[in-house]
């Protein structure tokens, strides 16, 4: 039954018949994913106040109603250049969330890997809520670069860690193995594993149909069509993909390149006929493209397999593609593919072995066959429906309870003024 004080409360509040309090929620991330589009629309929705701070605009997937901000874009040309995009990006978003009022909650990836700290940081001034999302674990990713002038970068973000991430209200990454190296930083905070998510795919291509649309991309109809696809990040080593495709010149075999130039990668294809290097596309290309592939391929340095979960693999599980997952073991990666029996897992770097996974595909189309099923199977395991109102409601219940802390600390002193 409800009593005349829980009304009052209501009113003060201002929380609707339906119950849906209005939160502010400020997202932050240079390189906004789809499932991060899906959230901010889903927030929207509920009537949540939005705003996108990004180094992209993303008219299409965001309703107009939303606040977008574009800042600095991720520029992947090379390590500098990564470096000074994070670096700019992250004094800018700073910037702006010295604007960001107490009751607001904001949502920092590590995307750049400083956002964290920077956002934990303008909240001890500002005092809204922050929750991180881990996308790669830094320091530890770093390990797979080698890099002598990174090794500065390592004491100071595991200890920009240990500062940042005990004082955020929740702390979440993609998978396992990730959640156990960010413990390490975390102290007492938990950490939540909420993975990425995917949109089931429509249902395979028939035979048919795969012709046409592999001759729609130019992309040979009778050969064995092998995909790398996406924009490739400091973790990942294309440049064994480029190996193995050299060596398989005279097999059936096609291999198609798809996102952002590699420079070097392309060079050294240029002179391969089994090779068709394919700009980025639109969504509904991009899925056409995925369900005519065979195979599809995620590779990991050395070094990077437990700090980074590639979350091009959900593209993949959904389109119904085998997927061969080019990493060194234990990994998240790893664990996705052996537990879900949908591709195999080569050692990273050994482009010989690659090239015998590929080969052995060739000759057995029944292994290909099963491969590729068992990805639609898997891909219920990340799908949409799933994961988004997990992460949706605990964002809400976090801005909910932020919101009624800081009414609390407002109301306490006035109630106290009365009293005297």
């Amino acid at each position: 039954m409800k009593t005349i004080s829980d009304s009052k409360s209501r009113a003060v509040l201002d929380i609707p018949p339906d119950g849906i309090v209005s939160q502010c929620f400020v997202f932050v991330n240079q390189s906004p994913s789809k499932p991060l589009l899906q959230l901010v629309a889903a927030l929207f929705s509920r009537g949540h106040d939005v705003t996108l701070i990004s180094g992209e605009y993303s008219s299409q997937d965001v309703p107009p109603g939303v606040s977008q901000i574009r800042l600095t874009p991720y520029n992947s040309r090379s390590i500098l250049r990564r470096l000074f995009s994070w670096i700019v990006f992250s004094f800018r978003a700073a910037m702006c969330l010295a604007a960001t009022p107490a009751e607001a909650t904001v949502v920092a990836y590590s995307n750049p890997p400083f956002m964290p700290h920077v956002a934990v940081f303008m909240a001890g001034w500002r005092r809204f809520a922050v929750v991180i999302r881990i996308l790669d674990v830094y320091p530890d990713v770093l390990g797979a670069l080698r890099l002598c002038g990174l090794v500065g970068l390592w004491p100071l973000l595991a200890g920009l860690n240990r500062l940042a991430y005990p004082r955020c209200a929740l702390l979440t990454t993609l998978a396992p193995r990730m959640a156990s190296l960010v413990k390490k930083y975390s102290k007492s905070q938990s950490v939540e594993i909420i993975p990425e998510w995917i949109s089931p795919c429509s249902d395979a291509l028939s035979t048919a149909s795969r012709a046409e649309h592999r001759s729609q991309f130019g992309l040979p109809v009778d050969a064995l069509l092998v995909l790398l696809s996406g924009n490739p990040g400091l973790t990942h080593d294309p440049g064994v993909i480029a190996q193995s495709a050299i060596l398989l010149e005279s097999q059936p075999v096609h291999f198609a390149m798809c996102g952002n130039d590699i420079p070097y990668v392309s060079k050294r294809l240029k002179s391969c006929a089994n090779v068709t290097i394919l700009p980025r596309f639109a969504d509904d290309l991009y899925r056409q493209l995925l369900a005519t592939a065979d195979i599809a391929i995620i590779s990991l340095r050395a070094g990077s397999e437990q700090a980074s979960f590639p979350s091009r693999l959900l593209g993949y599980l959904a389109a119904g593609t085998a997927v061969v997952a080019i990493t060194n073991t234990p990994s998240d990666l790893a664990d996705v593919v052996v537990d879900h029996s949908c591709g195999t897992v080569v050692p990273a770097g050994d482009h010989e072995q690659l090239a015998a996974v590929i080969g052995h595909a060739v000759l057995h189309p029944e292994w290909l066959a099963d491969a590729r099923a068992n990805s639609f199977k898997a891909a219920e395991s990340y799908s949409q429906i799933r994961w988004l109102p997990v992460f949706m409601n605990q964002l809400e219940n976090i801005g909910g309870r932020h919101r009624l802390g800081r009414f609390k600390s407002i109301a306490t002193p006035l109630k106290s003024e009365r009293q005297s």
